[in-house]
């Protein structure tokens, strides 16, 4: 156990400046030690919270779909809402992609745009689980569509399957 100097002043409060990044994790924090009780007004906040704790799940689709596309063909779309109670930011990709030679790439498109906002490749001929992400924080509220498209070299079939999409919140 590290020695204490015992004549260290420790200012109060003691603000986020004082303690290293990193240095208070679960493991160092007793059980009930953090109460709704004794947190200040507006001491947690969005823009405090772990990228994590502002993220949804917003869909998921485990249909196997396939092209022989060279160029951006689209597998799967949804809609979505962004609005002052849900002010997306970002689309988190996650899913699984094959080919059977060559190069399958997948890609998140919003609505009619032909340059994706986020893509990603593989070569295996077998289901390797990739992940994209892209900003959406320049899109003003509204309903738009998400489009994930895909596209293979020459010659092959890329496939896709349990595609999830997740959405984070701002701040």
């Amino acid at each position: 156990m590290p020695v204490v100097d015992m004549r260290v002043r420790i200012p109060v409060p003691l603000t986020s400046e004082y303690i290293a990044t990193g240095a208070i994790t679960t493991e160092k924090i007793a059980d009930d030690v953090i109460t709704t009780e004794k947190l200040a007004d507006s001491a947690v906040t969005l823009s405090k919270m772990h990228s994590v704790s502002r993220t949804a799940h917003f869909i998921g689709d485990d249909t196997e779909v396939s092209t022989t596309s060279t160029d951006w063909d689209i597998l799967k779309r949804f809609r979505f809402t962004k609005s002052s109670d849900f002010n997306w930011e970002h689309i988190w990709f996650k899913g699984e992609i094959k080919t059977t030679t060559g190069t399958v790439t997948v890609g998140i498109f919003i609505d009619e745009e032909v340059t994706g906002r986020a893509s990603v490749s593989s070569t295996s001929t077998t289901y390797d689980v990739v992940d994209a992400d892209c900003s959406i924080a320049d899109l003003p509220h509204g309903t738009y569509t998400v489009n994930l498209k895909m596209k293979v070299t020459t010659g092959a079939t890329g496939t896709t399957r349990t595609n999830e999409f997740y959405f984070t919140r701002g701040a």
